[in-house]
């Protein structure tokens, strides 16, 4: 869902934790096709953007393998380094 508001941050931030968002979403929750998800990578690496934070889901029998192994490969190919989200923070 993506929203929150001052009232979740302060509860976040009280309980040590971290409010973790992202900036890129495949659009896969929202039924859309391998080619629209592809597309989406797409336009964020030739963005030229220094850090993607990418959000999928994995929906039992949707496009989850072929969207994460193109979105893989190609920003692989692009040169960016895939971490945790450990690693972010």
């Amino acid at each position: 869902f993506g929203s929150y508001n001052h009232l979740v941050r302060q509860v976040v931030f009280q309980q040590n934790k971290s409010l973790v968002l992202w900036d890129l979403d495949s659009r896969d929750s929202l039924n859309a096709t391998v080619e629209e998800s592809k597309g989406i990578y797409d336009a964020a690496i030739n963005a030229i953007v220094s850090t993607l934070f990418a959000l999928n889901h994995e929906i039992e029998g949707k496009n989850f393998e072929h969207n994460s192994d193109y979105a893989v490969d190609a920003l692989q190919t692009a040169n960016y380094s895939l971490v945790t989200v450990a690693e972010c923070l």
